[in-house]
């Protein structure tokens, strides 16, 4: 839940961007609110063949979009936080890369995950299964994260 103030404070979509409009308001949003995690699932998201979250060249445009503002944003942050921040989008864009097939930008996004923020356990995962050409929607990793999650 969000009160309208949050949205028009944070600026609401940014229409300019051509996916990922919904996580780029979030950041806006936490930069003035404080927000929590709630360890429960409270909406089902199914998604259409021609949904923008399957179009990966779109959502890639996104990622790097949403990443340029982040940089501005996170100039005062202490170094720690910022390499944090920027593994992250890092990772996000090396998986999008790795779903619409471009492995060698997916690796290349997610060895500047690694170099960032070598903490991350999923960004080194997410490495070795690009790097091997492991199918992530495969048997062997739909098996295994049964155990993860």
């Amino acid at each position: 839940m969000v009160r309208l103030e949050c949205l028009k404070r944070a600026g609401g979509f940014d229409p300019s961007l051509p996916s990922r409009q919904d996580y780029d308001l979030w950041i806006r949003i936490a930069e003035h609110y404080e927000v929590d995690y709630v360890d429960e699932i409270l909406v089902d998201k199914r998604e259409q063949p021609d949904s923008i979250s399957k179009d990966f060249d779109s959502r890639i445009e996104g990622d790097l979009a949403v990443f340029e503002k982040v940089k501005d944003r996170a100039a005062d942050l202490g170094m720690v936080t910022r390499s944090r921040i920027f593994s992250y989008h890092h990772h996000v864009i090396g998986r999008d890369y790795g779903s619409n097939g471009k492995r060698w930008k997916a690796l290349q996004h997610l060895g500047l995950a690694i170099i960032r923020y070598p903490f991350r356990p999923i960004s080194w995962a997410m490495f070795v299964i690009t790097l091997f050409g492991i199918d992530r929607n495969g048997p062997l990793l739909t098996f295994a994260k049964q155990f993860i999650r």
